[in-house]
């Protein structure tokens, strides 16, 4: 039936006119001429492949000259898409990726796309010299260490940009708090303590797994650095291998160094010119050292001509 209503899927989705938008960011730029940096925060920027293609072509005709940043679907996304966002300047592409265990995926998260079209969204993404983000989460109910490890490997694989991680947290009237109270995992106590989802779980998993999700929410990138093909594992492997030998008592008062001892390791790297991950930005953000290499490289560039 004609009736107005959406009929497929991609039509929940609105947007504003092109025009529209051109129109407000020419304002912007009129407004504020120090503007350096737009980031669309549509949740799906990239669900309709038509929208974006002629979004992209308006951008670049209009002359903006901005690098922007969006948010994409690996299940939308493809090389035409990745061209297109490339050649109208975009900076940043993020993807929500969440867990790199198909299982914890389909069952938990009831996100339905397979670790082949991840790889190979971000892989487009790639080619066509985007710098990609990526969003994961670990301690989800019913979740495995192994599990976790699936979600390391995948982002080792994938080689993305740079990723943010956090440690999933049962938000009351959520499918994710009914499954862990169901599951009876829930830590009242600890979650009426909990003042972010970064620092800890308020799940029971046990006293190893606990443990293990609470030193992975302070360095979740030392596994995926120990887990790439880059000359930089083996020092992130030993790292890895102190941590996971820590008892509760040792982690406490070693777990405030974490973030200095990163930087330090990070810095001796960068002069070595050897790829790997580190916090920056945000204690649960790692980057890869291009980017960071290419932003001092600017800030410099910068100054200079100032």
């Amino acid at each position: 039936l004609d009736d107005g209503a959406a009929q497929k899927s991609k039509e929940y989705l609105r947007h504003y006119s092109i025009d529209r938008i051109i129109g407000e960011i020419k304002q912007l730029q009129s407004d504020h001429p120090h503007m350096e940096t737009l980031i669309f925060d549509d949740d799906l920027f990239t669900l309709n492949r038509g929208y974006v293609h002629d979004f992209c072509q308006a951008y670049d005709d209009a002359g903006i000259g901005l690098p922007f940043v969006v948010n994409g679907h690996v299940q939308t996304f493809d090389e035409g898409m990745a061209r297109s966002l490339s050649d109208s300047g975009c900076m940043i592409l993020k993807f929500g990726l969440e867990s790199g265990s198909q299982r914890v995926r389909k069952e938990v998260l009831w996100r339905f796309m397979t670790n082949d079209r991840i790889e190979k969204a971000f892989a487009a993404a790639h080619a066509h010299d985007l710098h990609t983000s990526a969003f994961v989460m670990f301690g989800l109910p019913t979740e495995t260490p192994d599990e976790i490890m699936e979600t390391v490997r995948l982002c080792s694989r994938i080689k993305m940009g740079r990723f943010r991680w956090a440690i999933f947290f049962p938000f009351p009237g959520t499918a994710g708090h009914r499954m862990s109270h169901d599951l009876g995992l829930i830590d009242e106590g600890r979650m009426a303590d909990l003042g972010n989802y970064f620092d800890g779980s308020c799940l029971r998993f046990g006293e190893d797994q606990d443990l293990l999700i609470e030193k992975m929410g302070k360095c979740f990138h030392w596994w995926v650095n120990a887990e790439s093909d880059w000359p930089t594992a083996g020092a992130y492997q030993e790292l890895v291998a102190e941590l996971e030998a820590m008892t509760r008592s040792e982690w406490t008062a070693a777990k405030d160094t974490i973030q200095q001892r990163d930087r330090d390791l990070s810095e001796r790297f960068l002069e070595e010119g050897l790829p790997h991950y580190s916090i920056r930005y945000s204690h649960v953000m790692a980057v890869h050292s291009d980017f960071v290499l290419w932003e001092r490289n600017r800030n410099l560039a910068s100054y200079s001509l100032d």
